[in-house]
């Protein structure tokens, strides 16, 4: 006897679209499992970043689910969620790229200071030199893995490519 479950996982993405517009939480949760992998994938792509694709993938599925009833039907269904993961994987770039502007030339009436501390992006000559030593016992290390398994271990953790891949 076939469970709710395995019902739903033989319907098409319209129906379960046309059920889950109706309040059926099991029928978007349907939708999401048949393609999260590609949303995923998708963010990893632009963002380049795994835990930040996972978060942006996660965003644009609770907003999908949010905005469902936008949904018309005129494409399919996973066109218009990537179309989401990719807005939100965009927005995130955005929000990066905001800069925030410090005039030089205003004082600090608070502290009563007439100059002004700016923040450096350099690492500092104790953390450049740590960095040096992590990447070169990692560089030995990898030296010391077989080459099939190297190039797997590379392409996945330093390459970003999904495991499937």
């Amino acid at each position: 006897m076939p469970t709710k479950g395995d019902v739903r996982s033989e319907l098409t993405d319209a129906q379960l679209v046309s059920i889950a517009k109706q309040g059926d939480r099991d029928a978007f949760d349907e939708l999401i499992r048949r393609h999260r992998r590609r949303c995923l994938s998708l963010a990893t792509s632009i963002l380049r970043d795994c835990s930040e694709a996972e978060e942006e993938t996660q965003n644009a599925c609770w907003k999908a689910f949010e905005h469902l009833d936008q949904f018309q039907g005129e494409a399919e269904f996973l066109a218009w969620l990537l179309r989401i993961v990719e807005n939100q994987c965009l927005m995130l770039i955005r929000r990066k790229r905001r800069a925030q502007f410090v005039h030089l030339d205003e004082r600090d009436s608070d502290r009563g200071s007439d100059s002004m501390q700016l923040s450096t992006c350099d690492a500092d000559p104790e953390g450049e030199f740590g960095n040096r030593e992590v990447l070169q016992v990692l560089r030995t290390e990898i030296r010391r893995i077989p080459p099939l398994l190297r190039n797997v271990i590379v392409m996945c953790d330093v390459e970003e490519m999904p495991m499937s891949d």
